[in-house]
């Protein structure tokens, strides 16, 4: 019985390992100049007018020597930040601090508040 968890233990790391390497392949290519370029001109109706000086300029600074894994290692620990998220609608709920909420590309302040803090998720 023991060596049949042992052996489970032991898939179980190697499926993860697999996994983990796909999810960072698929990362990657966030880090892409295509997908830089995407974040760019995605939605707009004159991709031609948008001057490409400010997505090379970001590209450089995503192609520095180590950055790509220190951009999959924030990417991981993403999910820290989401496990955060109850205590820090709690926080807006009971202090009502004045700050700006960005969403997708979308701004509002909070005194357009309502509908996003009165959610219960």
């Amino acid at each position: 019985m023991r060596k049949d968890y042992c052996l489970l233990g032991i898939l179980y790391v190697l499926i993860g390992e697999i996994l983990l390497r796909k999810i960072r392949i698929n990362l990657k290519a966030l880090l892409s100049e295509d997908f830089t370029k995407y974040q760019y001109i995605d939605g707009t109706r004159n991709r031609d007018r948008i001057s490409p000086d400010t997505r090379n300029m970001d590209q450089f600074v995503l192609e520095r020597p180590g950055n790509k894994a220190i951009q999959l290692a924030l990417f991981y620990d993403y999910r820290n930040n989401v496990k955060q998220y109850p205590s820090l609608k709690e926080y807006f709920r009971t202090y009502q601090p004045p700050a700006l909420v960005a969403w997708r590309g979308m701004m509002f302040s909070l005194g357009q508040k309502e509908p996003w803090l009165s959610k219960k998720t």
